[in-house]
């Protein structure tokens, strides 16, 4: 006779809470692209995003869902280009080496399309 099989619901892995030694992935991407010069759009865009407030406290694997999700959507609102960003943001990566490709890869295509940007029109007051 077979041993029974258990499944983990997915929403339960995403909804883990980071633990002592993961990486903050939200934290290592707000850094990198405050550092880069856009920390007003961080601060505007980023850190107002509902989806990234609820994953600042998850584990690695939910953060980077999150940010994938996030960038898949500012780089499909790019009028020209973003497809190789795009594939290259769910690329089986360890955790490390996901925020070493988005530095070199993906920080340079964020800064020259001026990226974060608002969606579905919207936009920052002061802007």
């Amino acid at each position: 006779m077979n041993a029974p099989v258990s499944f983990t619901s997915v929403n339960t892995v995403h909804r883990d809470e980071r633990q002592i030694g993961d990486l903050d992935m939200i934290k290592c991407v707000r850094d990198i692209l405050i550092r880069h010069g856009l920390k007003h759009k961080v601060e505007q865009l980023f850190d107002t995003d509902v989806n990234i407030i609820y994953a600042t406290n998850l584990g690695p694997k939910a953060q980077r869902d999150v940010l994938i999700a996030f960038w898949n959507l500012q780089f499909m609102g790019v009028e020209v280009g973003g497809y190789e960003e795009r594939a290259v943001l769910g690329l089986p990566f360890s955790d490390s080496d996901w925020i070493r490709v988005f530095v070199e890869k993906l920080v340079p295509f964020i800064v020259d399309n001026d990226l974060p940007k608002g969606l579905y029109g919207w936009k920052p007051q002061g802007r």
